[in-house]
């Protein structure tokens, strides 16, 4: 999903695509470029939480977009609960969730924003891999699951 057209370029070609900014590896990237030094996205999550003013607004501009995103998507389906999963979402609660519900504000209609729940996948980072176990092991003829 492209939330800032003149943004950095994705792994899919396009650019401003939501993996190219508030991805870990995209997080990262922006650590590294902009703090002069290689650094992982646990890195710049690390440094805002020790004050770093620059791995800060790393973060808060990654929240920006993923809050636009969510917030697009939310005023057209309406969900009463946005599950985050992938390594991102593990940072620190006062780091990602926290700013992203503040940031929600911005970006959803009021009736939307009210009463919809922002939380962290429980199966964290293997959310995916688990989904995939639980598909392959579903019947072939899926009228069984009946």
């Amino acid at each position: 999903m492209t939330v800032k057209p003149d943004g950095p370029t994705c792994t899919c070609g396009r650019k401003g695509c939501l993996e190219a900014i508030a991805s870990g590896s995209a997080i990262g990237r922006e650590g590294t470029e902009r703090l002069g030094r290689l650094v992982r996205s646990e890195e710049v999550f690390q440094l805002a939480e020790q004050g770093d003013p620059t791995a800060k607004q790393i973060l808060a501009e990654a929240v920006d977009a993923l809050a636009f995103a969510i917030g697009a998507a939310a005023n057209l389906f309406n969900p009463k609960k946005v599950i985050l999963g992938g390594g991102v979402a593990e940072a620190p609660e006062h780091l990602l969730i926290e700013p992203l519900r503040e940031r929600l504000v911005r970006y959803t209609l009021p009736q939307v924003y009210e009463g919809l729940e922002v939380v962290r996948a429980q199966l964290g980072y293997d959310a995916g891999i688990m989904g995939a176990i639980a598909l392959a092991l579903l019947p072939e003829d899926r009228s069984e699951r009946r």
